[in-house]
C-alpha cells in the first residue's frame, strides 16, 4: 500500500480505493436474489456512485438481502476494520439515502440491504434528478431489465382494478386490492411515482395521468417512507380514492409479490421501464405473475373499441368487426374488463393459481432459491424475446 501510494500520490490512492470499493459494492449486489449485472457502458458504477458515499459502498459489503440484528452486523463489520460508531454513523445515512431496510422497528429492528429495484431505486424521491433518472433508463435497457424479467417467482404481481371483480369470482384475499390496503392498517404510506418524477424532469409528462402522488408502501416499508420524509401517511378511504382515480386514468396495479404487499405502484406503459419493456415484449404474459386474464362474450360486444384503448400491452385488436384477445399478451389488469359497459370483457380465473410467498423476506429466498447464471438469464431473454412461450 505504502508503494502504491507513493506512484499515485494521496489523490490518486484514495480516488484507487473509491473505485474498488464500488466494484466490490456492484459485485455484492449481482450476488443478491434480484442481481445488479454489469453493464457493457458500465453506468451502473455511476449510479452507484450518485447513492452510496465509498465508506457507505463499504458499508454495505457487510449487509445481507436477508434481515439481521444490528449487533450482529457491527460485529462483523468491526472484524473488518470498521469501528462500530463508524459503522452505525454510515448505517444511519444509509437509511436516510434509501439503500437499506428497517425491518420491526419498533421492537428488536432488523437491517437488510434492498437491492436496486424493486428497492433504492424507487427511494430516490428527495434525490432523484435527471442524471440518475436517464442512467437507470440506459441501465435498465442494457442489462437490468432482463435480471429483473428473469427472476422466478417475480417481485412484482399484478393485480386487477377493484371494477373488474364481482363477488361471483370468490377471489383471493391476496389478489383484492381493498383488502390488502385494509391490512395495511395504520402503515400506509402515499408517495410520488419516481418514474414520473424523472420523466418530468426530462420534459416528457406522463400520457396517462396527471397525478404523481399514485404509489404506495406499507408495513415496515411504508414506515420508513414516512419516516425519512418520502411519503405522507395516509387511511384506507383516502388510499382507496386513489385505487379508484388510477382505475379511471388507465393505470395497472402492481404490487410486491407477498400475501401482505410491501408496497402498490400504479403503472403505465409510457414511464416505467420495467413495463415499457414487458408491453414491448412478444408474450407479456410470460414475465408477469397473475390469476386473471381477459375473456370475452361476443354476443354482448358492440364494437365500441374502448378495451382497445385501455390495454397496455395491446392484447386486444379489434379486426374484421371481432374483438381478439392476444392471451400470450394479456397481464389480468382488468382495466378493459372495467371500461366494458356493456359486460362483454370479464376478468377469469387462471387454471394455475400461483400463491404468492408470506412476506418480503421469503420472497427473496423464493427468488435466490430459483436465481439463474448468466446462461439461464440469457435463455431466458431469448425466449422472450422471440415470443416463445415459456
Amino acid at each position: 500500500m505504502k508503494r502504491l501510494a507513493a506512484v499515485l500520490g494521496d489523490q490518486g490512492k484514495k480516488h484507487w480505493q473509491a473505485r474498488m470499493a464500488y466494484r466490490r459494492l456492484a459485485k455484492h449486489l449481482n450476488a443478491m436474489p434480484v442481481g445488479f449485472p454489469r453493464s457493457v457502458s458500465g453506468v451502473e458504477k455511476r449510479i452507484l456512485r450518485s447513492i452510496f458515499t465509498p465508506g457507505e459502498a463499504e458499508a454495505a459489503l457487510h449487509l445481507s438481502y436477508k434481515p439481521e440484528p444490528k449487533d450482529v452486523i457491527l460485529a462483523r463489520a468491526s472484524k473488518k476494520g470498521i469501528p462500530s460508531a463508524e459503522m452505525e454513523r454510515r448505517l444511519a445515512n444509509m437509511e436516510k439515502n434509501g439503500a437499506l431496510l428497517i425491518k420491526n422497528p419498533a421492537g428488536e429492528p432488523q437491517i437488510c440491504l434492498l437491492p436496486f429495484v424493486i428497492g433504492f431505486f424507487e427511494t430516490q424521491i428527495a434525490s432523484m434528478n435527471a442524471g440518475l433518472y436517464l442512467d437507470t433508463t440506459q441501465y435498465m435497457a442494457e442489462a437490468m431489465g432482463f435480471e429483473y424479467l428473469s427472476t422466478v417467482p417475480q417481485q412484482m404481481r399484478i393485480v386487477p382494478v377493484e371494477k373488474s371483480i364481482t363477488p361471483k369470482h370468490r377471489i383471493s384475499t391476496h389478489d383484492e386490492i381493498r383488502r390488502i390496503i385494509a391490512g395495511a392498517g395504520d402503515s400506509i404510506a402515499l408517495t410520488t411515482c419516481i418514474c414520473r418524477k424523472g420523466r418530468d424532469m426530462l420534459g416528457a409528462p406522463c400520457e396517462r395521468t396527471d397525478r404523481r402522488e399514485t404509489c404506495m408502501a406499507f408495513h415496515d416499508f411504508g414506515e420508513m417512507y414516512i419516516k425519512n420524509g418520502w411519503a405522507r401517511r395516509i387511511g384506507v378511504d383516502e388510499a382507496m380514492e386513489v385505487i379508484a382515480l388510477s382505475e379511471k386514468d388507465g393505470l395497472v396495479i402492481e404490487v410486491s409479490n407477498e400475501k401482505n404487499p410491501s408496497f402498490a405502484c400504479m403503472c403505465c406503459p409510457c414511464c416505467c421501464g420495467v413495463f415499457n419493456m414487458l408491453a414491448a415484449a412478444p408474450r407479456p404474459a410470460d414475465f408477469v405473475q397473475s390469476n386473471f386474464r381477459a375473456a370475452l362474450d361476443s354476443d354482448k360486444c358492440v364494437l365500441c373499441g374502448k378495451c382497445e384503448k385501455r390495454c397496455p400491452t395491446q392484447a386486444i385488436k379489434i379486426k374484421k368487426d371481432a374483438v381478439k384477445i392476444d392471451l400470450g399478451k394479456c397481464i389480468g389488469c382488468g382495466l378493459c374488463a372495467a371500461a366494458c359497459k356493456p359486460g362483454a370483457l370479464t376478468m377469469a380465473p387462471k387454471t394455475k393459481q400461483e400463491t404468492p410467498p408470506e412476506d418480503y423476506s421469503a420472497l427473496m429466498d423464493a427468488i435466490m432459491a430459483n436465481k439463474k447464471g448468466l446462461v439461464g438469464k440469457a435463455a431466458s431473454t431469448i425466449r422472450g424475446a422471440l415470443g416463445i412461450k415459456r
